[in-house]
C-alpha cells in the first residue's frame, strides 16, 4: 500500500505483505481501510495500521504461510502469521469469498445510524458486507452484518465489484451480473450489469450545484457525502485566507470541522489551533486526526510525540509510537521506554506499534 503525492513526490509504503487486494479506502480521520484475500481463501476486511506488515508472506517474501505453519495452528491464523512477531492483527476474517470494491459511508441520505460505515463488496459470497468500526484499545473491532444482498433463492448472479457514495448522498453498488467469480468462467456474453442505488424511501436523488468559486460553494463541497467532491472543496479552501480556515474549525457539521483540520494544518494560525487540540478535544479519534494533520505538514514527530505520550488513550499513543520510527534512537530512548512501560492487556495493536 503506497501513499504520494499529487505532484509526485513523497512516494511511501504505508503497509507490506497484502494479497490480492482490490481497493483501499481513506476516512477523514486519516485512517485506511482495506479488504484481501489468501488461499485457501480466508478473506477478511481490516484497518490498515500505518507500516503494517499483514502477513502474507515471510517477513522477506521467500516463505508461504504453510511452510512457517505451526504445529497447532489453524489455518486463519496462519495464513495471516497471527503469531508472528511484527505482523498486525488480521481484522475480521470471515473464510471463502472474494472481497472487491470498498467505501467508507461518512454523511449523506440514510441519516446518523449509518454513518462511519464501511461497506465492502463481497463478489462469492453475492453480498454488500456492512462493518462500524469501533475503537478497540489501540486498534479497532469489526463486526459484520449484511447490508445489502438478494433475496434468499434469488439474484445467484449477482456479483458487486464496487460501491461507492454521491454526491446526492445516495451508496452506489455495481454488479457485473455473472454466474462466477474472478473471470475465470464468464458465461454472461451480453456483458450485462446493474447499478443500484440505496437511498431512504422517498429519496429524491438530486446532485448539488458544486460552486467553488465562493466560499460558501467550497464549504458545500467539502461536506459532499462523495470524497471526490470534498476533495475540490479542499482544493479550493486552501486557498482562501486562514481567517477563513479556521471559522470551519467551528462549523455545525462535525465532518466538516474534521476535514478543515487538514485544511487548517496548513497555515501558522491553524497550527497553533491543532497544537491545542492535541490535549483539549474530547473524542480521542479527534486528537488522533490533529496529530496526524500535524505530523503530514512536517511538524517535528518527537515533539508531536511528547505532547500526547501521557494521552489516556492507547491509540493516541499508538500514534505517538509510530511517528517516532524514524527519529534518531538516542533522541526517543527515553520516550519509548515511557511509551512502551504503557503497554498493557495484550493489545495487540499497541505491541506492534511498539515494534515498529
Amino acid at each position: 500500500a503506497l501513499r504520494i503525492n499529487p505532484d509526485g513526490t513523497g512516494l511511501e509504503a504505508v503497509g507490506t505483505n497484502l494479497r490480492n487486494t482490490h481497493d483501499m479506502v481513506v476516512t477523514s480521520f486519516g485512517d485506511v481501510l482495506h479488504n484481501d484475500n489468501d488461499d485457501p481463501a480466508h478473506c477478511r476486511a481490516t484497518w490498515l495500521m500505518e507500516y503494517g506488515n499483514l502477513g502474507f508472506a515471510s517477513a522477506d517474501g521467500t516463505r508461504t504461510w504453510r511452510a512457517d505453519q505451526q504445529p497447532g495452528q489453524s489455518v486463519a491464523v496462519a495464513e495471516w502469521r497471527q503469531e508472528d512477531p511484527g505482523t498486525i492483527p488480521a481484522g475480521e476474517i470471515y473464510g471463502n469469498g472474494s472481497p472487491t470494491g470498498i467505501c467508507y459511508y461518512e454523511n449523506g441520505a440514510l441519516g446518523e445510524k449509518w454513518e462511519n460505515l464501511l461497506l465492502s463488496c463481497e463478489a462469492a459470497k453475492r453480498d454488500v458486507y456492512g462493518y462500524h468500526p469501533k475503537p478497540a484499545g489501540a486498534g479497532f473491532e469489526h463486526e459484520r452484518f449484511d447490508f445489502f444482498k438478494p433475496k434468499p433463492g434469488k439474484g445467484n448472479w449477482f456479483r458487486p465489484a464496487d460501491v461507492g457514495v454521491g454526491h446526492d448522498g445516495a451508496i452506489y453498488v455495481a454488479d457485473w451480473f455473472d454466474p462466477g467469480v474472478g473471470g475465470h468462467r464468464m458465461q454472461d456474453m451480453g456483458a450485462r450489469g446493474t447499478i443500484y442505488r440505496i437511498a431512504p424511501k422517498g429519496f429524491k436523488p438530486k446532485n448539488p450545484k458544486v460552486d467553488l468559486g465562493t466560499t460558501a460553494g467550497a464549504i458545500a463541497a467539502l461536506a459532499s457525502p462523495a470524497n471526490n467532491v470534498r476533495f475540490l472543496g479542499f482544493e479550493a479552501l486552501a486557498e482562501v485566507a486562514p481567517k477563513r480556515q479556521l471559522a470551519l474549525l467551528e462549523h455545525e457539521s462535525p465532518w466538516v470541522r474534521r476535514r478543515a483540520m487538514w485544511i487548517a494544518a496548513h497555515n501558522d494560525a491553524g497550527k497553533f489551533e491543532l497544537w491545542g487540540a492535541l490535549t483539549s478535544m474530547p473524542e480521542a479519534q479527534d486528537r488522533i486526526l490533529a496529530f496526524r494533520a500535524l505530523r503530514r505538514v512536517g511538524e517535528d514527530p518527537l515533539k508531536l510525540a511528547k505532547e500526547v505520550a501521557d494521552d489516556e488513550s492507547p491509540a493516541v499513543r499508538r500514534e505517538a509510537l509510530l511517528a517516532l520510527r524514524d527519529v534518531d534512537f538516542e533522541e526517543k530512548r527515553n520516550l519509548l521506554a515511557m511509551l512502551a512501560r504503557e503497554y498493557g492487556a495484550r493489545d495487540r495493536w499497541y505491541l506492534e506499534a511498539i515494534g515498529t
